[in-house]
C-alpha cells in the first residue's frame, strides 16, 4: 500500500474472524472470505468458510475497529472536555490586583475549575499589566494575556450571521452587532426565562433536548415521552410569543428541533420508516403559531447522558430530502453534523450537502472529524470550507457559528470561528471574480 499507493485486500481460508479484523485494523481495504450457509457440507472450502451469522459479526467488528483507530484529525471529545472543567485547575488570582498593576508570579495560583485560563500558560500570564481590577480568586481571562480578540469577522462576514446566547450572556454578545440571536434552551431556561429590553436582532429558540431523565424525542415508539416531547415544543412556542415583543419583527421567530430517533443501541434499517412516521405524527400535533420550525439533521453517533448514542433518523441525506418534501418542513442545515454523518455512511460530503439545499433555511457552521468529532473550531477538523462554500455561500439565510465551548472568554471561539470563515468566503469570491 505504502509503495504503490494503490487499495490492498487480505484473502484468508483460516476459521474464525479474528485476522481478518486485524488486517483491517492494519489498512486492509477489502477483505475476501469464502461463505457457506452450512460449514459441515462436503467440498474443500466449506469447512473454511464463514456461516452468514459470522459475516455479520466479522462486519459489525471491522466497523467498530475502524472506528475505534478513530481520525489522523485529534481533537477532545465532548466528555473529554467536561472532564477537564471538573477535574482540571484554572489560574486565578492569588490576592486582589489592581487595573495597572504589573501581574507577578506571586500574584497567581491554580484552583479548580478548570474554566478559565490553563496553568500551563502561566509564563505567558507573568509581565503582564492587569487591565482590570480582580479580586483575590477571581478567574484570569484570556484577555488578561495581553491577546487582542479577534473580531474582524464581525464585518468581514458577507452573510447575515447570528450569535448561539443564553439569558445570562446576551447582553455580552449584542456589542458585535450580529443579525440573530439563537437561545439554546436548558429545562431551567423554560421555567425562568429572563430577557429585558428591546433588541434589534431577530429571534431562534434552540428547543430544550432534555425533559428531566428523557431525551426529547418526537420519533419515540413510548407514546408517552412522544407527547412530552410535542408538549416540549409547544411550550417553546409559547416562549417564543412571549419573547419576540423584546425583538425585531422583521421575520417570526425561529424554533429549531431534533427530531429524535435516537437509541443506544444502533435499531436496523428497516425501523427508520416507523419512526419518521411517529414524527410526522409529532409535527401534525404541533401547531406553530407562526413561528418558523426547522428540523435540524443529527450526527450519526451523539454523546447523551455522558455515553455515546445511535441516531436511526436524520442521518441519511436522501431520507431527509424526501421527508421535507413530503412535508414542507424547513431544514436547520449543522454543518458539523453533515460531515460527521457523510463520513459514517462513506459518501460524498459535498454531495450530502447539495441534496439537501434545497430545504436548508438556517446554516450552523462548524468543523468536524471521524464520526463524533462534533464542533470543532474552523479549520480544525475534515471539512474542506472552500469548497462547502461554494455550494452554501449563495444561500440567502442567517449562518451561525456553534463551536463547542465558543461562548468562554467573551465569545473567543466565536469570533474565531466568524474571521475565519469570512477569510475562506473571501478568497472563494476572490476566485469567482478572476475566472
Amino acid at each position: 500500500k505504502k509503495i504503490y499507493g494503490a487499495p490492498v485486500g487480505y484473502s484468508g481460508h483460516e476459521r474464525g474472524t479474528a485476522v481478518p479484523v486485524a488486517a483491517a485494523a492494519l489498512g486492509a481495504n477489502v477483505i475476501e472470505k469464502h461463505l457457506t450457509l452450512d460449514r459441515t457440507m462436503k467440498g474443500p472450502d466449506h469447512p473454511a468458510s464463514l456461516e452468514p451469522e459470522e459475516l455479520i459479526r466479522m462486519v459489525k467488528e471491522i466497523r467498530i475497529v475502524e472506528e475505534s483507530l478513530g481520525s489522523p484529525c485529534r481533537w477532545l471529545t465532548r466528555g473529554e472536555y467536561m472532564n477537564r472543567e471538573v477535574l482540571g485547575k484554572s489560574l486565578v488570582a492569588a490576592r486582589d490586583i489592581r487595573k495597572g498593576e504589573e501581574i507577578t508570579r506571586d500574584m497567581i495560583t491554580a484552583k479548580s475549575p478548570g474554566k478559565g485560563v490553563n496553568p500551563q500558560r502561566i509564563d505567558e500570564l507573568t509581565g503582564t499589566i492587569a487591565t482590570r481590577d480582580i479580586r483575590a480568586d477571581d478567574f484570569f481571562l484570556e484577555s488578561d494575556l495581553g491577546v487582542a480578540k479577534d473580531d474582524r469577522g464581525v464585518s468581514a462576514f458577507p452573510k447575515k450571521w447570528g450569535v448561539v446566547v443564553r439569558f445570562s450572556d446576551i447582553n455580552k454578545f449584542i456589542e458585535y452587532s450580529p443579525y440573530l440571536v439563537e437561545f439554546h434552551l436548558t429545562e431551567r431556561d423554560m421555567k425562568s426565562p429572563r430577557v429585558e429590553g428591546k433588541y434589534t436582532q431577530e429571534l431562534s429558540l434552540h428547543v430544550a433536548e432534555y425533559i428531566g431523565e428523557n431525551l426529547v424525542d418526537l420519533c419515540s415508539r413510548d407514546e408517552e415521552i412522544r407527547e412530552r416531547s410535542v408538549n416540549r415544543v409547544r411550550e417553546t412556542v409559547d416562549l417564543a410569543l412571549r419573547l419576540a415583543p423584546h425583538f425585531s419583527d422583521a421575520a417570526p421567530p425561529r424554533l429549531v428541533l431534533h427530531p429524535g430517533g435516537m437509541s443506544f443501541e444502533q435499531e436496523p434499517p428497516e425501523a427508520g420508516a416507523e419512526l419518521l412516521a411517529n414524527l410526522k405524527k409529532s409535527l401534525s400535533e404541533i401547531d406553530s403559531k407562526g413561528t418558523t420550525l426547522l428540523l435540524e439533521n443529527m450526527p450519526p453517533r451523539p454523546w447523551y447522558f455522558g455515553g455515546q448514542w445511535f441516531h436511526n433518523v436524520f442521518i441519511d441525506a436522501r431520507e431527509m430530502a424526501t421527508f421535507y418534501e413530503e412535508t414542507g418542513s424547513g431544514m436547520c442545515l449543522d454543518v458539523s453534523h453533515a460531515k460527521l454523518s457523510a463520513n459514517f455512511l462513506r459518501c460524498d460530503f459535498n454531495e450530502y450537502v447539495h441534496t439537501l439545499l434545497p430545504y436548508v433555511r438556517y446554516v450552523h457552521v462548524a468543523d468536524a472529524a471521524g464520526t463524533s468529532g462534533e464542533g470543532l473550531q474552523i479549520g480544525e477538523g475534515e471539512v474542506d470550507f472552500e469548497s462547502l462554500w461554494r455550494l452554501i455561500g449563495r444561500l440567502d439565510v442567517v449562518f451561525i457559528p456553534e463551536i463547542w465551548q465558543g461562548h468562554k472568554f467573551g465569545g473567543e471561539g466565536f469570533l474565531t470561528a466568524l474571521g475565519r470563515l469570512a477569510d475562506i468566503a473571501a478568497r472563494v469570491e476572490s476566485e469567482r471574480s478572476i475566472v
